[in-house]
């Protein structure tokens, strides 16, 4: 019995190693496409998510612009509220100077909220100082305030209510030497009384 084996087929083997070879260039061009594929892909999302993160950075610029365009706007508001509280302060200061105890023959403070004095009347041009008061309050209380005048001798007292904000000059005029009666609802009345004439000079005299 032959026991080797018939001889191969010499003219065979090329045409074997060539598909071989050709089956592997179709895998590998497979995977190369499926890569491919895969890499467009997340490319592709890539991209989406850059779209969507450049419009969020947009919207948040936005944002941004508008939130320091309202805070300088807020910066503006707060200089002027304190501007004018500080002018506010000023006149309050201006009319203690005024009205308070600076000028003790002209007007005094008491418990009731607020200040009061006199301010002569304006002569004329050419005219001597006139005689003339006018009473002066300035009310320390945020809001309207009612007060009641009195004036007049005894039994002739003349009584006229009034409401006043913050300054406030009454209609009368009164001579030195009148009493005048502020009263006010919850608080104890001010009695004031106007002031005597200062001494009118003496041509070539200094009177001390």
């Amino acid at each position: 019995m032959d026991t080797n084996p018939a001889p191969r087929n010499p003219a065979r083997l090329p045409v074997v190693l060539l598909t071989s070879a050709l089956v592997l260039v179709a895998l590998a061009a497979l995977a190369l496409a499926h890569r491919n594929h895969r890499l467009k892909f997340q490319l592709g999302l890539a991209n989406t998510n850059l779209v969507a993160a450049q419009a969020d950075l947009a919207t948040a610029k936005a944002d941004l612009a508008a939130a320091q365009a309202q805070i300088a706007q807020l910066g503006t508001k707060l200089d002027a509220a304190n501007a004018n509280a500080a002018r506010q302060q000023a006149q309050v200061q201006q009319f203690a100077r005024m009205f308070g105890q600076s000028q003790r023959p002209y007007g005094k403070s008491h418990r009731m909220p607020v200040f009061a004095g006199f301010s002569r009347v304006p002569a004329q041009p050419g005219q001597p100082p006139t005689a003339a008061f006018k009473l002066r309050v300035r009310s320390l209380v945020a809001g309207p305030l009612q007060i009641t005048v009195k004036s007049g001798p005894p039994g002739k007292e003349k009584t006229a209510s009034y409401t006043i904000n913050h300054f406030w000059t009454g209609p009368d005029t009164f001579a030195p030497g009148d009493k005048i009666e502020i009263s006010s609802e919850g608080f104890p009345p001010l009695r004031l009384t106007v002031p005597a004439m200062p001494p009118t000079p003496t041509p070539g005299r200094m009177n001390h």
